[in-house]
């Protein structure tokens, strides 16, 4: 116990990896207690290769891989990485809400053993063929009224499971493994990002009470919801950033590229005369408009209206002068912009879309082998792949060295 003990308590140095639709993001940290202490080390690497999940221009995407396996041999050196945590995003996850009722014998208290079967049995039949990543618990209902959050040990004669899958769709999942050889990390812990931002973006009060977490991704636009510090609901926008960027361009002759640095320069707060802006503003109220419905809709799933105390936005778009300011008239309700603590912050990372990096790299702080993303359990914590081409270089950056101070 006294040897675990002091292994917890070094000092660790983690990283953090996300293969993201228009980018590729590298964290490198420190962890004492499984909590993450220092964040050493940040970049993204744009890629336009990585396309609605799958991995288009290949040349191009492999050239990105190729930088980021440069950058991690880089901050390794002198130190070695203790572990490296993977961020799955991108439009071929989705998030599933499902219940069932089993039948208990009688006088048998439930076992953790017992739950996690019914929990994973039910989600891999709700998956409908795809790739189950992690199952999310939202409650357990024992004999039609009595409630828990965890019933081991409880007795009853029926119980019934309601919680979130985690899916993949499998082609699209197998060319994110692909990407993941390519840089010889196709053995390390995934995590869902988008349940993993929730962690830096989101007050332990906003949990708690009830809170909308809206997410600008470049292929989508994720809502989620948040209440009783458990993930309520999730769903994704059928356009994202690159739709924005597409109508700017449109507007201004410019190369998607260009387009996509314009976003964070944009600004919302005089869009009666500036065509971009007005394009911005579009983008916006679509978006919300999307994100609204979902949330009546949910009313169908879950049985009542989320009620929450207001709303959250990550990413690009999130930064731009009086973004906030048009979502809280759409909806009605507070809104504030994500970003991560002043102690992670590096110069030019400041801006809401590096919470998820974050989130991930604390991630890799925590226990290894087991992670709760939310209140998450993993179904699925490795993959299968055969080592590609940049394996050499990364297992050199992995190679352990002397213990940081």
């Amino acid at each position: 116990m006294h040897q675990r003990n002091v292994r917890h308590s070094r000092t660790r140095r983690v990283a953090a990896v996300s293969l993201e639709e228009d980018r590729l993001s590298l964290a490198v940290g420190r962890a004492r207690n499984q909590q993450l202490e220092k964040l050493d080390f940040i970049e993204e690497t744009p890629s336009g290769g990585f396309r609605g999940g799958m991995i288009s221009d290949a040349e191009l995407f492999c050239g990105a891989l190729d930088r980021l396996a440069s950058s991690l041999e880089r901050v390794a050196q002198g130190g070695g990485l203790d572990r490296i945590i993977c961020g799955v995003h991108g439009p071929f996850i989705q998030i599933r809400f499902f219940t069932r009722s089993f039948k208990i014998p009688r006088g048998v208290p439930l076992t953790e053993t017992e739950i996690d079967r019914s929990l994973y049995e039910t989600a891999i039949r709700a998956g409908e063929g795809r790739v189950l990543l992690q199952v999310v618990p939202w409650r357990f209902v024992l004999d039609g009224y009595r409630e828990a959050a965890w019933p081991v040990g409880l007795r009853a004669d029926e119980m019934t499971v309601e919680a979130l899958g985690v899916y993949a769709d499998r082609a699209p999942y197998q060319d994110f493994q692909d990407a993941l050889d390519e840089l010889g990390l196709a053995g390390s812990d995934l995590v869902v990002s988008s349940l993993a931002s929730g962690r830096y973006a989101l007050t332990s009060e906003e949990r708690e009470e009830g809170v909308v977490l809206l997410e600008f991704a470049w292929d989508e636009c994720r809502v989620s919801v948040y209440c009783r510090s458990r993930l309520y609901l999730h769903r994704s926008t059928p356009n994202g950033l690159r739709s924005l960027a597409d109508a700017l361009a449109l507007v201004v002759p410019m190369t998607p590229q260009e387009a996509r640095r314009l976003l964070p320069t944009l600004s919302l707060e005089n869009g009666n005369g500036d065509r971009l802006a007005l394009a911005a503003r579009d983008f916006l109220t679509d978006a919300v408009n999307a994100a609204k419905r979902y949330l009546d809709d949910s009313v169908k799933v879950m049985g009542s209206p989320p009620v929450t105390m207001g709303w959250v936005l990550s990413g690009l778009l999130a930064e731009a002068p009086g973004c906030p300011e048009l979502i809280a008239s759409l909806v009605t309700a507070p809104t504030r912009v994500a970003r991560p603590p002043s102690r992670f912050q590096i110069s030019g990372h400041e801006g809401s879309w590096a919470t998820s990096i974050i989130s991930l790299l604390d991630c890799a702080a925590s226990e290894p082998g087991f992670h709760r993303v939310g209140i998450g359990r993993r179904a699925v914590s490795r993959v299968r792949s055969i080592p590609g081409r940049l394996v050499s270089r990364v297992r050199t950056a992995l190679r352990p060295g002397p213990p940081a101070p």
